[in-house]
């Protein structure tokens, strides 16, 4: 299956998790990229309404992962600019892939995902659910391990 990795990440974290998502699901015998959302060198969280510098071409995709961090105990001003404006995912299976750095999903990881999924549900996507990777809890790479299992086993 052709899997588009859709992915912001500010810190690199979110990257990283994407990353390890793109080796599990090509070890599975799919075929998935890594498409990074591109963001003005200046962009800053939390500072207003963001333009992609560029709107990634989804058509070859079968299925998507989202990925983002949590901003503000929410999905990421970036993630959702681009489901603004991605056209229709109709059909599409989608999962989402949020991480965060408070150690708890209750602290917008859980929120973060509702906005992703409705998002994406709105645009006629099949959502198949997300992992959330709390990036400052204990034992993280195993976490991150977990988290990247779980999403591989949708698809």
């Amino acid at each position: 299956m052709r899997i588009g990795i859709i992915v912001h990440s500010h810190t690199g974290n979110t990257l990283q998790a994407a990353e390890e998502l793109l080796e599990e699901l090509r070890s599975r015998g799919h075929e998935p990229q890594l498409i990074p959302l591109q963001v003005p060198e200046d962009y800053k969280p939390g500072g207003g309404d963001v333009e992609l510098t560029a709107m990634p071409d989804i058509s070859d995709c079968e299925a998507l992962v989202l990925g983002a961090p949590v901003h503000a105990f929410s999905l990421s001003a970036v993630m959702n600019r681009y489901l603004s404006r991605v056209d229709d995912l109709a059909g599409r299976p989608v999962a989402a892939l949020i991480t965060q750095h408070l150690p708890y999903a209750w602290l917008g990881g859980n929120r973060a995902t509702r906005q992703l999924r409705k998002a994406c549900t709105d645009k006629g996507g099949d959502f198949l659910g997300g992992a959330v990777i709390n990036w400052s809890r204990s034992g993280r790479a195993d976490h991150i391990k977990t988290a990247v299992q779980g999403l591989a086993d949708r698809f």
